[in-house]
């Protein structure tokens, strides 16, 4: 079992992911903003940071085996202002650099597991089947990703590394499924744009099941695209969250594409209205089984 490091490990994968660790054995330390935490199981404790202003305990990184790194500003959270997009790219280097200053000053080299984005790819190529060897893609997230890959690749050049570009999370508790489902409540299924744009996806529990598979796969290194093998309209996705959440009759309501980039600006055109359609065969080819390969299947297992 391992001494793992988890930085994002209060949010909505994190959470998830802390518990699955931590009831195989592994020993969490999860880093927070927070002071004040009551850990949810006996194998995980919080220790405080604040990478803003480069402050950590450095003792935790001489137990460190592994450091699952997810921190970040959330990227759909609010309209992409000029100080939040400050606010996204900064959260994720400054958090980068936060780390590497530790390890260096205890002179450990654990395996580093991050979350970049498919946000790497652009969003404008509807045509394009994503590899991870492809090329960047261009627009605010595709440069967020290029830098805080870019970043990863020269303070870790030392550790294995692995990079698990990730897709739309498929999560009852947050995300785009929530978001969904507000509007499910009154069994209207709010529709994106013209729907038709293709969306890269993941159950939640396939994710956590990705970076519990990097943890244990010493061998494993470079970037995967964490995603499910069948991609899906956003329109497809939406539908189907209706039906499993509201059976039959419900309502269809599509917000035209010109009203979500007047209140949302760019995010509107790059995460609501983009077309990501992403290979997930590197991962599977490096041994990792899907739960949850089909839309309607991890749809109706969300718990």
């Amino acid at each position: 079992m391992k001494t793992i490091i988890l930085t994002g490990g209060t949010g909505a994968v994190g959470s998830k992911l802390s518990m699955q660790l931590a009831e195989k054995g592994n020993k969490i330390i999860i880093l927070t903003r927070k002071k004040n935490n009551s850990p949810l199981h006996a194998n995980c404790t919080f220790s405080y940071w604040n990478p803003g202003e480069g402050e950590i305990d450095i003792d935790i990184f001489l137990k460190a085996d592994c450091i699952i790194h997810l921190a970040g500003a959330n990227i759909a959270e609010k309209k992409w202002t000029d100080e939040r997009r400050r606010i996204i790219l900064n959260s994720r280097l400054d958090s980068l650099r936060t780390i590497a200053k530790a390890l260096k000053t205890v002179n450990k080299k654990p395996d580093i597991i991050m979350a970049s984005a498919i946000g790497y790819y652009g969003y404008d190529q509807p045509a394009k089947v994503f590899q991870e060897d492809d090329s960047s893609g261009k627009g605010f997230l595709a440069e967020v990703c290029i830098q805080h890959e870019a970043l990863a690749k020269e303070l870790f050049s030392n550790n294995r590394l692995v990079i698990l570009r990730t897709g739309v999370v498929l999560n009852k508790e947050a995300g785009f499924y929530k978001e969904v489902a507000r509007s499910l409540k009154f069994r209207v299924a709010v529709i994106f744009g013209k729907g038709q744009q293709i969306v890269s996806w993941i159950h939640v529990d396939d994710l956590c099941n990705a970076y519990q598979f990097a943890t244990e796969n010493n061998q494993l290194s470079g970037i995967f695209n964490a995603c499910a093998p069948h991609p899906a309209s956003l329109k497809e996705i939406t539908l189907a969250m209706a039906q499993s959440r509201c059976g039959k009759p419900f309502l269809t309501f599509r917000i035209p594409p010109v009203l979500l980039k007047a209140g949302l600006g760019q995010l509107a055109e790059e995460a609501l209205l983009g077309t990501a359609d992403v290979s997930a065969q590197k991962l599977m080819d490096a041994g990792f089984s899907f739960q949850y390969p089909n839309l309607d299947d991890a749809i109706g297992n969300l718990q």
